[in-house]
């Protein structure tokens, strides 16, 4: 069957067609090797990808980061055989031996599901069901931000659909007019516990049309149909839903069951599946007309990218941003003032020296985030601030989405309680080593009379276990303005913030740089090795109170306080260099070491390797205003005072 491409052409139907069973089939071997995969999305896919990659995707292999390029999303992650495959057969750095080794240790491109930075080619770290789906969302939007004409395509499964964070998405993209947007729905009506007739029956074309997107309908399974739905994407006015009518597992025994969803064919199965192909019964078998076929597309497509404007990456003016923070943000700046106030000043600062696009769900009276003068990013209307609505989960997810294109620095904000709709997408952020800001206020009881819905107590542990993420809660303007500086320096993961609603009183902090080691001596007194030493370790608006403390029990003991606004960089730190900071010169064998946190505060003594009393949070707040909850739950200089003096 092969032959016939070189009588009808490389872009022929015909060809398409090899091209495509040439991907499904690499696709069933690699599952069927690994004994450990999905067939039934790359059988039921390959032919509708096959004919993107084909005819309307704009591609290099050779320079699979270029600008002018369209970028192609696999919001079905599990069905990572099928891009390999693809990435493989259209000339990408993706080899027959990794796609033997896929999902192994030794694969060096393959592995189970698509990791952003690890294989080249793959524009997002997928398999979280829905998070392709708004991934999409933020690269549209980033193309769309930098005057860029390249079209965002994502494949998108049942499963992605059902995920609530596909709603918020599509809400937001048919909102924006994202017309560059196009998700090729893979509409096979299975998942893996069955047909979806059991869980999911809702019209999935009036939804979509009442988001704003135009639905269309093709055969994923013929050639000039995908053409056909294709072809209308190029000039529309709003986003695209494609409904590909396909069978899971097509072409095997299994077709049409979710039997063929996520466990290997079998062998038997995997030859009887070949011969309905036409191919021969080998492994990993790509004839010679798909390969000279291909090369010639790939010409025809690479040529396409050559031809679009190189757009220019900014990267931010760190010197000019340190300058101009250390200016605004120095000491007695900002006595009695709220930290999330203080930070929507860094971020005005931020904005000038990089470029920052501001996203809030629905609360930027009261995050303070906001670009000031900043254009609000609308239908047809370019800006730097987004208003994301209430759909957190979502923002966060778009924001990676704009970090994996690169062009800007996202910023996302809402209240810490709130960090929960946002967890799966900051752990992402974090094991795709994506620059994202995610700013939270309202960061403790403090919170007052809206109650303990609104009272964060094990969220700032629950974001500092998290590997690759920096938690900052930092206490004064000084540590507001270097825990920024220090998020825009670290580029290979997300930062976290956590800023007061209440004021706080200013102190006196040594230095920028001391800051941004994570931790650093806030206050000493004494060195007397007969007496005990206390060092107080503590973050955010507790700083003060352990201050005051300090001072009042200087007479008993020798105390320092450490200031902590970052315990990842402060673990970061080698052991003698911590030692120094929270012990000094102290030669005595009595040391005591407390923490005071209203958080659970439980990650100081593993991440930091010692063993502290904790002045923390042991139960949920509760409604009142915030000075009475500041007694009922012990955060006063005289009780955090007379713990401290119990120990001693």
């Amino acid at each position: 069957m092969t032959s016939d491409i070189n009588k009808q052409g490389v872009d022929s139907d015909e060809s398409i067609r090899q091209i495509a069973a040439t991907v499904a089939l690499l696709s069933i071997d690699a599952v069927q090797q690994a004994n450990s995969g999905h067939p039934g999305l790359p059988l039921g896919a390959a032919l509708f990808t096959s004919t993107l990659f084909a005819r309307f995707l704009r591609f290099d292999p050779n320079n699979p980061r270029a600008e002018g390029r369209d970028r192609f999303i696999l919001s079905a992650g599990h069905g990572s055989a099928l891009l390999y495959s693809l990435l493989h057969v259209f000339g990408y750095e993706v080899s027959l031996e990794d796609l033997k080794n896929f999902r192994s240790l030794r694969s060096k491109n393959t592995p189970g599901h698509p990791e952003f930075g690890y294989t080249a080619g793959v524009e997002a770290t997928t398999g979280p069901l829905g998070q392709g789906v708004a991934n999409a969302v933020g690269v549209a939007l980033s193309l769309k931000l930098k005057g860029s004409d390249s079209k965002v395509y994502a494949l998108v499964s049942d499963g992605d659909l059902m995920e609530g964070i596909s709603y918020e998405a599509a809400s937001l993209a048919g909102h924006l007019g994202l017309n560059n947007l196009v998700y090729l729905y893979d509409d096979n009506k299975i998942t893996l516990a069955g047909d979806t007739s059991v869980c999911f029956t809702e019209d999935v074309t009036k939804r979509f049309e009442a988001q704003g997107f135009l639905v269309l309908e093709a055969n994923g399974h013929e050639v000039a149909s995908v053409t056909e739905a294709l072809s209308k994407c190029k000039t529309v006015d709003k986003p695209v839903l494609i409904r590909m009518k396909t069978v899971i597992g097509h072409g095997s025994s299994k077709a049409d069951s979710c039997s063929s969803h996520g466990s290997p064919l079998g062998a038997t199965e995997v030859t009887a599946t070949k011969s309905f192909y036409g191919f021969p019964d080998k492994q990993f078998y790509v004839p010679d007309e798909v390969r000279s076929a291909v090369s010639e597309i790939v010409g025809q497509r690479s040529r396409l990218v050559a031809a679009e404007p190189n757009y220019v990456h900014e990267s931010p003016d760190l010197l000019a941003l340190e300058s101009e923070l250390k200016s605004k943000l120095g000491f007695g700046s900002f006595d009695s003032k709220a930290t999330r106030e203080i930070s929507g000043v860094a971020i005005q600062v931020l904005a000038r020296h990089a470029k920052v696009i501001s996203a809030c769900a629905d609360l930027e009276s009261s995050t303070k985030t906001p670009i000031k003068d900043g254009v609000e990013i609308q239908k047809g209307c370019l800006g730097v601030n987004l208003r994301a609505g209430v759909r957190e989960h979502a923002m966060g997810a778009i924001a990676n989405g704009l970090a994996y294109d690169g062009s800007f620095v996202p910023l996302v904000s809402t209240f810490l309680v709130f960090a929960d709709y946002l967890r799966p997408t900051i752990r992402l952020a974090a094991l795709s080593h994506l620059q994202v800001l995610f700013v939270f206020t309202h960061d403790s009881f403090h919170v007052g009379e809206d109650g303990p819905t609104h009272q964060p107590i094990e969220h700032l542990d629950s974001l500092r276990v998290m590997p690759n993420v920096r938690v900052y809660r930092p206490a004064n303007s000084v540590e507001v303005a270097a825990s920024y500086m220090r998020a825009l320096e670290v580029t290979d993961g997300p930062a976290v913030f956590a800023f007061t609603r209440q004021s706080l009183p200013d102190f006196a902090t040594p230095s920028f740089e001391a800051v941004k080691k994570g931790g650093y001596v806030a206050f000493e007194a004494g060195n007397d090795s007969r007496k005990s030493l206390l060092t107080i370790l503590t973050s955010g608006s507790e700083v003060h109170i352990s201050l005051e403390v300090a001072k009042n029990l200087q007479d008993r003991a020798n105390v320092r306080v450490v200031s902590v606004p970052c315990l990842e960089d402060f673990a970061g730190l080698s052991k003698r260099e911590r030692d120094e900071i929270l012990y000094g010169s102290y030669q005595g064998t009595n040391v005591k070491e407390v923490v005071v946190e209203a958080s659970t505060a439980a990650l100081y003594a593993s991440k930091l390797g010692i063993n502290p009393h904790i002045i923390g949070m042991t139960s949920y707040g509760a409604s009142a205003p915030a000075q009475e909850l500041a007694s009922k739950f012990g955060f006063t200089v005289e009780a955090v005072q007379e713990k401290i003096l119990a120990l001693l």
